[in-house]
């Protein structure tokens, strides 16, 4: 992950925490309405500004691969009340954000979701730092710059639909292998191991 994709990941899950902060607060502002109008617990599901929900479940999905590429625990599993009984539910917080009730044992809280971007934000924190670091660094670029030009076939499949995953297969990692030593040799360059390691963790 570079610096741009860095700090564009932070920006997407801070955008999310706050547009989840201000529609968790619409919600409650109408309940109160509610309860002082009709005198009557209301629904903690109803309500809220529907042009907030639309731009969280417009970025939800993105949030969630985002999430889970960073290396944070984004799903959460809920086991059913021993003498109930039941499957374990897997819910993802992005989700959770809009609809806290979406599992059966209980409501996720909102502080749970909090605490998970947070995570979230922090780590996309981390690699920007790092990222800016590599970026200012003439010794990375020996490494970062191949690497970048091994992946350029992949990225463009990428703009054209094909799932990202495709990166990952051996088939991938074989063609960037034959290609990394094409070009060493056609430079005269010897690559040891840590070598090819390196450049194709990137």
């Amino acid at each position: 992950m570079n610096y741009f994709e860095a700090e564009r990941n932070e920006r997407l899950l801070r955008r999310f925490k706050k547009l989840a902060l201000a529609y968790w607060g619409t919600k409650k502002t109408q309940q109160d309405e509610q309860e002082a109008e009709y005198h009557a617990d209301p629904d903690p599901d109803a309500g809220g500004n529907p042009n907030l929900r639309r731009q969280l479940n417009e970025m939800q999905t993105e949030a969630l691969q985002l999430g889970k590429r960073l290396g944070v625990n984004v799903i959460l599993e809920w086991y059913p009340p021993p003498a109930v009984g039941g499957p374990v539910i897997n819910t993802d917080i992005f989700s959770a954000a809009v609809d806290q009730s979406m599992i059966s044992y209980g409501r996720l809280p909102e502080q749970g979701i909090i605490d998970a971007l947070d995570q979230c934000i922090g780590a996309a924190s981390a690699l920007r730092r790092k990222a800016a670091w590599r970026m200012v660094s003439p010794w990375w670029w020996v490494v970062d710059i191949p690497a970048l030009i091994l992946r350029v076939p992949f990225l463009i499949l990428r703009q054209a639909g094909v799932s990202p995953k495709i990166e990952e297969s051996i088939f991938s990692q074989v063609f960037k292998v034959l290609m990394l030593l094409a070009a060493a040799t056609y430079l005269g360059v010897r690559l040891s191991v840590t070598d090819l390691a390196t450049l194709l963790g990137k």
